[in-house]
């Protein structure tokens, strides 16, 4: 789980930048410190706490928990492949001695089959795991980039910057967090 929040809190900063960046290009703004030009106006800049929004986000432990089902499904799956094969190995081993060199070669060709089928099983868990997280970041960041798009919108906000803890953003006033309001709305939103 821990790589979903990184590569899901990775995403939402690259987002949180795109948009950042897209709104300094099209719009005329000044620059922190001082006035650009006359017409110049304060750009207005809140933000969230990535992390808490994860963390508190209904949707986000929904999916995180349908995941780690999954992932423990998988798992059991694997170790009954795994002691299916183990048990046929120590069945060779205890009938090696009685056996023909043509029911030896079989009986090794039949362990090796089951060895590769256990590794590709292993292979594709591994896969489908990664892909429904990757597929769950995605997810998760467009729900938010569009939930953010349409805050600001209403809100004529100029940025909305995700904060998280050792991120580059250094200081944050408490008073522009949007992070309690931006989770209880989308929760509100998310109907499970």
């Amino acid at each position: 789980m821990n790589r979903i929040m990184v590569i899901w809190l990775g995403g939402l900063t690259a987002v949180c930048g795109w948009l950042t960046y897209t709104q300094w290009k099209e719009k005329k703004r000044c620059q922190i410190g001082w006035v650009q030009d006359s017409t110049a106006q304060a750009a207005v800049i809140l933000y969230i706490d990535t992390d808490s929004v994860l963390s508190g986000y209904t949707l986000a432990e929904d999916k995180r928990k349908f995941l780690e089902e999954r992932n423990t499904s998988r798992e059991r799956q694997l170790r009954t492949k795994q002691a299916a094969y183990e048990a046929a190995v120590q069945k060779y081993q205890k009938e090696l001695p009685l056996m023909t060199q043509r029911e030896q070669a079989k009986a090794e060709e039949n362990l090796m089959k089951m060895q590769q089928e256990l590794l590709e099983l292993q292979q594709r868990f591994q896969q489908e795991a990664l892909a429904e997280e990757q597929a769950l970041v995605l997810m998760l960041a467009d729900t938010l980039e569009g939930f953010m798009s349409e805050y600001a919108k209403n809100r004529k906000v100029d940025f909305i910057l995700g904060y998280q803890r050792n991120g580059s953003i250094f200081y944050k006033n408490p008073r522009l967090d949007i992070t309690a309001e931006v989770v209880e709305r989308l929760n509100q939103r998310y109907k499970p």
